[in-house]
């Protein structure tokens, strides 16, 4: 069983939900936040398509359109859009050194561990991979407040969305034969032993130190940096911080 991220409250009543900026090209200066606030461009949308097999069984924004089929391709709703744009920025994450899992680009490594990532609202208590073999399952109901995983879809910046990004890391690596190895079955004993834990420490290391500082905007960054402490304090029954 996969663990529960920390999702970003939206506070009380009802999340507004906002389309992209129009019109907004496409440029090879984009920050991730650039591109959360346009469209998938339909080339984004068919690489994503082309990679993993995504199912929304569950859509907590499912009664708006944010993107139409001529800015992407298809209609989509905004947990449909938040998706694509979220792996468009796996896609062009880069690191100043290899990732201490895989000698791979992070969404290559992905891709090459899952076949897809299925939205649920269901009775699931949390995320998990695999159901069937290779899907990742992710709750995405909200929960009080709008907490909750689903929650992550509403922010247009990346110190929260990019969360959902480490979500699907997370997941992908228990599909590599790696389970919580603690006897309680959420936690893992060691970073060393990169489990789906140790994976997701690193990744928020290197989100936050090694990958572009134009890409990753700042406020992001001292974000990862956070979510990483918060990690190797809480989530390894055998090991602490360095």
């Amino acid at each position: 069983m996969g663990g529960v991220l920390a999702a970003a409250a939206c506070g009380g009543g009802s999340p507004s939900i906002a389309g992209p900026t129009a019109g907004v090209p496409v440029t090879n200066t984009e920050d991730a936040n650039a591109i959360l606030a346009r469209c998938p461009t339909p080339a984004e949308v068919a690489a994503a398509d082309r990679d993993l097999t995504l199912v929304f069984d569950y859509d907590v924004t499912a009664a708006g359109r944010v993107c139409t089929a001529a800015q992407s391709s298809r209609d989509l709703t905004l947990l449909q859009a938040q998706t694509y744009r979220v792996l468009t920025i796996m896609r062009r994450l880069t690191f100043d050194a290899p990732l201490p899992w895989t000698a791979s680009p992070v969404y290559t490594w992905m891709v090459s561990s899952i076949r897809g990532i299925r939205y649920r609202g269901d009775e699931i208590v949390n995320s998990f991979c695999c159901d069937p073999s290779g899907i990742i399952n992710v709750k995405a109901t909200l929960g009080p407040n709008n907490s909750g995983l689903a929650a992550l879809v509403f922010p247009t910046d990346f110190r929260a969305v990019g969360t959902l990004l480490v979500l699907f890391v997370h997941e992908a690596r228990h599909n590599n034969g790696l389970p919580h190895s603690c006897a309680d079955g959420v936690n893992d004993k060691t970073i060393a032993e990169l489990g789906a834990w140790g994976v997701q420490y690193y990744l928020d290391l290197f989100m936050a130190g090694r990958a572009e500082p134009a890409f990753i905007p700042a406020a992001a960054r001292t974000g990862f940096t956070q979510d990483a402490q918060q990690v190797c304090s809480t989530r390894f029954c055998a090991d602490h911080c360095p």
